[in-house]
C-alpha cells in the first residue's frame, strides 16, 4: 500500500512538471505570433510610402509635360508673326502702313512657313520689298511687340540728290540707287537727265563714281563761296555735267573723269574774271585742266 501512495505521488510530480514545461512553449508561441504581426505593419507602412513617391512621380511629370506645352505654346506665340507696324531707323511710323503691309503679305503667302520667324529669310524679305519699294535700303530689326505683333524697323535710303526724268522726279541715293518715295528732307541739288537714258526704280542709273564726284563739286564749290545749284546731264552723255551756281547766269561744264576740285578752282577764277571784266558768256568749259574756254 505505501508503494502505490509513492507511484501516485510520482505521478503528480511528473504531471506537475509537464504542466510546467508546457507554458514556457505557450508564452514562445505567443511571442513569435506578436512579431510576424510586427513585420506586417512595417511592410504595411513601406507599401504605403511607396505607393506615395509614385503618385507624386507620376503628378511631377504630368505637370513638366503642362510646362512644357505651355512653354512651347508660348514660343510659337513669339515667333509667328501675324500684324506688323512698320517704322523707320529713327524710331518713327511709317504713315502710309498699307503699302509695305501689301508687299509683306504677298511675300509671306509664298513661304507661309516664313512666318515663323526662326525660319525667316532675311535676305529674300529684303529682296522682295526692294523690287516694289525701292526707297528701302535695309530691314534694321525685327522686335516683337507682343504675341504675333512684331516691329520692323526699315532703313530708308538717304537722297544725296534729286533727279527729274521725263517729267518725273526720283531721287538718288549714294550707291546710286533711284526712288520716287523719300522721307528725309529734299536734298538741295537737283540733277536733271537730258540724256536720254531710261531708267527705272530700283536700277543704277548713275556710279557711285558719278554721285561722289557730285558731292566733290557741291564741297569744293563751297570752299570757293559758290552755290551749287543743280547739275544738267547733256544728251547722250554721262561723262560731262553742266553746273549751274547761284547767281551765276551761265552754266560750267565739267569732265567726270577729272578732278571736280580743279575744275571748281578753274570756275572760281573764270567767275571773278567774268565779273571784273562785265562779261556775260553763254558758257564756260572746264574739261582741259588748268584752262577755262567760254564762248560770248
Amino acid at each position: 500500500m505505501v508503494k502505490n501512495k509513492k507511484n501516485t505521488s510520482n505521478v503528480k510530480k511528473s504531471s506537475g512538471r509537464t504542466s510546467s514545461a508546457q507554458s514556457p512553449k505557450s508564452q514562445g508561441s505567443f511571442r513569435r505570433g506578436q512579431t510576424i504581426s510586427g513585420y506586417r505593419k512595417e511592410d504595411s507602412q513601406r507599401s504605403k510610402a511607396h505607393d506615395l513617391i509614385v503618385k507624386r512621380r507620376k503628378i511631377s511629370s504630368f505637370l513638366m509635360f503642362l510646362l512644357a506645352g505651355a512653354a512651347l505654346i508660348l514660343f510659337v506665340l513669339s515667333q509667328l508673326v501675324v500684324k506688323i507696324d512698320f517704322y523707320s531707323q529713327d524710331g518713327k511710323m511709317i504713315e502710309d502702313q498699307s503699302r509695305y503691309q501689301k508687299v509683306i503679305d504677298e511675300y509671306y503667302q509664298d513661304r507661309p512657313i516664313e512666318r515663323m520667324r526662326i525660319f525667316l529669310n532675311g535676305d529674300n524679305l529684303l529682296s522682295a520689298i526692294q523690287s516694289e519699294l525701292p526707297e528701302v535700303a535695309a530691314i534694321d530689326d525685327i522686335n516683337l511687340k507682343s504675341f504675333t505683333h512684331f516691329k520692323f524697323v526699315l532703313n530708308m535710303r538717304k537722297p544725296v540728290a534729286s533727279w527729274s526724268v521725263n517729267d518725273k522726279n526720283y531721287f538718288v541715293d549714294n550707291t546710286g540707287v533711284a526712288f520716287n518715295v523719300n522721307y528725309y528732307d529734299n536734298p538741295s541739288i537737283t540733277i536733271s537727265d537730258e540724256s536720254g537714258i531710261k531708267i527705272g526704280d530700283n536700277h543704277i542709273v548713275v556710279s557711285n563714281g558719278f554721285l561722289s564726284f557730285v558731292g566733290k563739286i557741291i564741297g569744293a564749290a563751297n570752299t570757293n563761296n559758290l552755290e551749287v545749284e543743280r547739275i544738267v546731264i547733256p544728251p547722250s552723255s554721262l561723262r560731262q555735267v553742266e553746273v549751274y551756281v547761284k547767281n551765276v547766269s551761265y552754266p560750267a561744264i565739267f569732265l567726270t573723269s577729272s578732278s571736280a576740285e580743279a575744275q571748281v578752282k578753274s570756275l572760281s577764277r573764270a567767275v571773278r574774271y567774268f565779273q571784273t571784266n562785265g562779261l556775260s558768256p553763254q558758257y564756260v568749259d572746264l574739261r582741259v585742266e588748268g584752262k577755262a574756254f567760254y564762248k560770248l
